[in-house]
Parts: structure tokens; C-alpha cells; sequence
């Protein structure tokens, strides 16, 4: 170490005194190139610091815009996935509470059906056989109410030529038939009422879930 230091002084002592043995003209156009690369290296060293500047600010600017997106995009992201998620919660309970009362309203049907057939089973005991006796059910009546039931009746042919004789049916078993049809009608109404109240609510429930966004893919 002590060598290398007296190489660079022996070195720097040469160059000191080649300098000073110069003309003072030479001497004097070596410092101005001296001084002029001097300052050429100066202004270098400062645009590039300069210039190592700018690009950290803007790497910094980068960086922050970054994060603000994916921080928007996550928060977009979040929001849609609550949003879909309150959407097909309310739509399960919506389904559950449509198919509880479907259920309740097929059970009152069932239980009208079964109290109809209890008046049917029951139909002596308020249209007695003094009814039956007192009342003739001609085949013209017999005639028309099943015609009524549409071309798969057992209707025998066309109208019988003498409408007013006796058909030999009971009235105790048209008030039978009568309150039979009667509840069947009812039922199957309230049946195919229920089905459409539950195709329309269903049908909106799918159109709900349908208008939810998709979730975006990330940008």
C-alpha cells in the first residue's frame, strides 16, 4: 500500500512539474480544456441525475395509477359479487316462499276435494228418497247435461223424440254428479290458477338473475 502511494505521488509530482516547465501559453490553453471538460462533465452528471429524477417521479406515478386501478377494479369487483349474492339470496327466499304457498294452497284444494266427496257420500241425507219420489228427472235433462260435457260424453245419438219421459235417474244422484263436478272444476281452477301465479313469479325471479351483470374481466 505504501508503494502504491508513493507511485501515485511520484506520478503526480512528474505531472506537476512537466506542467510547470510548459510555455505559459500551453500551460494556460490546459486549463481551459482542463476547466472546459470539467464542466462538460458537470452538465452531464447533472441531466443524467436529472433525468434519474423524472423517471423515479413518474415510476412513482406509474405505480400509484396502478394501484389505484387494481384497488377500483377489487372494490368493482366486490361490490358485484355482494350484489349477486343479495340478489340470489332474495331469490332463493322468493322460490321458498312461492313453493310454501303452493303447497298450502294444494292442501286447501285437497282438503276442499275431500270435503266435497263428504257431500257426495252424504247426498241421502239431505236429498231423501221423499225427493227422489216427488221429482222426475226426464231424459230431455239427462240428454242436455251430458251434451254439455263435450263430444267425449256418452251421449246416446241425438236428442231423444220425447224429451219428457222419465229417465229413470234419481234426483239424490243428479245432486251427486252435480256437486262431484262441481268441486272438480273448482279444484283444478285453483290448480291451474296456482300454476300460473307460479309461472309468472318464476319467471321473474329468472329474468332478475338473468339481468345480473357478469363479473368484468380484469383490465
Amino acid at each position: 500500500m505504501g508503494g502504491l502511494i508513493l507511485l501515485v505521488r511520484g506520478i503526480a509530482g512528474g505531472a506537476v512539474k512537466a506542467f510547470t516547465g510548459l510555455p505559459p501559453k500551453m500551460r494556460m490553453a490546459l486549463l481551459i480544456i482542463g476547466a472546459l471538460v470539467a464542466s462538460h462533465a458537470c452538465l452531464y452528471l447533472y441531466v443524467r441525475a436529472s433525468d434519474y429524477k423524472a423517471y423515479t417521479v413518474e415510476k412513482k406515478a406509474l405505480l400509484k395509477d396502478t394501484a389505484d386501478l387494481k384497488a377500483a377494479y377489487e372494490a368493482r369487483i366486490s361490490k358485484m359479487a355482494k350484489d349477486q349474492k343479495d340478489a340470489l339470496d332474495y331469490q332463493a327466499k322468493q322460490s321458498a316462499t312461492l313453493l310454501a304457498d303452493m303447497k298450502t294452497k294444494l292442501a286447501q284444494v285437497t282438503a276442499q276435494k275431500q270435503k266435497t266427496q263428504t257431500l257426495v257420500d252424504k247426498v241421502e241425507e239431505y236429498v231423501t228418497k221423499s225427493a227422489d219420489a216427488h221429482c222426475v228427472i226426464p231424459v230431455g235433462f239427462v240428454w242436455g247435461f251430458n251434451a254439455s260435457l263435450g263430444p267425449e260424453s256418452s251421449v246416446p245419438g241425438d236428442r231423444p223424440a220425447n224429451v219428457d219421459s222419465p229417465s229413470g235417474i234419481e234426483l239424490s244422484e243428479v245432486a251427486a254428479t252435480t256437486e262431484s263436478n262441481n268441486g272438480e272444476c273448482v279444484a283444478r281452477g285453483q290448480v291451474i290458477e296456482l300454476w300460473q301465479k307460479w309461472y309468472a313469479r318464476s319467471k321473474d325471479i329468472f329474468e332478475k338473475a338473468k339481468a345480473l351483470p357478469a363479473t368484468p374481466a380484469p383490465q
